[in-house]
């Protein structure tokens, strides 16, 4: 004999029974179905495979303001990375371009029309690049990419910056040492970091070559890069141009040589003997 059993829910406060298939009334019951459907809409954002987390600001603006705040919050997210991009790719472009090209591998000979055009194969060939490796870093928290890029960028310019304006002894081989020793440490930390194999969100995640257990090298490669400039400044056998950074720290100063010698300062009354004819 079979025997068929028919689920309830709790009873109702009050001794009322539950309606039928164990449902309150019908705004509780449309506000369980909504909930169920924003859980549904968050697991693969917060619990599945790719939980990197980029989408939770967009989740919780749904959640608070609906299609509005969420259509807001996405333009305003998009018109700051194009921005941003942009930026990026003008200044790497004129550097390849103008430091690279014409500097280095031409030694200033190059022409205008050979240097713009290889400023815009340099924009085609980072958009490429950056578009391929933005395909393998989808699994990857976007502020934990923004922290290593600063970290690499602090690793490498930060030391030289900070000695070229106030260390009297900072000579040109430790301005090299630091940058070079920086940017190097900082990338090669990287590349053996949790950041890029031996974790399942990693770049690489069936890889395992993770080294280093820090995942931003920041703390390591920074005070390397201190410690390069330094050092590369007491073993160079050429002394320090003392005139040159005091030249230098007056020019910080005051401001001094910020306007062209034929331009009047701002704010200065015009020169009144020199008048058209």
């Amino acid at each position: 004999m079979g025997v068929q059993l028919e689920s309830r829910g709790p009873a109702e406060p009050g001794g009322g029974q539950q309606r039928p298939g164990g449902c309150l009334p019908p705004a509780r019951c449309a506000l369980r179905r909504r909930q169920r459907q924003q859980t549904r809409l968050a697991e693969p954002a917060v619990g599945g495979s790719a939980a990197s987390g980029n989408s939770a600001t967009l989740l919780l603006a749904e959640f608070l303001g609906g299609a509005f705040l969420l259509t807001l919050i996405s333009s305003v997210a998009f018109t700051t990375v194009l921005a941003v991009v942009a930026g990026i790719v003008l200044a790497a472009s004129t550097a390849l371009a103008h430091d690279l090209y014409q500097v280095g591998f031409r030694n200033g000979k190059a022409s205008e029309k050979s240097e713009l055009l290889v400023a815009k194969g340099s924009v085609l060939l980072i958009c490429l690049v950056g578009t391929v490796l933005s395909m393998y870093a989808q699994s990857l928290n976007i502020s934990f990419m923004v922290g290593l890029a600063f970290a690499v960028a602090g690793s490498a310019v930060l030391p030289a910056l900070l000695y070229s304006m106030y260390w009297k002894g900072f000579t040109t081989r430790g301005a090299l040492w630091s940058i070079y020793g920086g940017l190097f440490a900082s990338v090669g930390l990287v590349l053996l970091s949790p950041a890029l194999s031996g974790d399942p969100i990693a770049l690489l995640p069936d890889a395992d070559f993770a080294f280093f257990p820090l995942g931003n090298p920041a703390v390591v490669s920074i005070p390397l890069g201190f410690l390069l400039g330094w050092l590369g400044s007491l073993l160079d056998p050429s002394e320090a141009d003392g005139a040159e950074f005091t030249e230098f720290e007056v020019r910080i100063l005051a401001g001094a040589g910020s306007v062209p010698e034929n331009e009047p300062a701002a704010g200065a009354p015009p020169d009144r003997s020199k008048r058209a004819r």
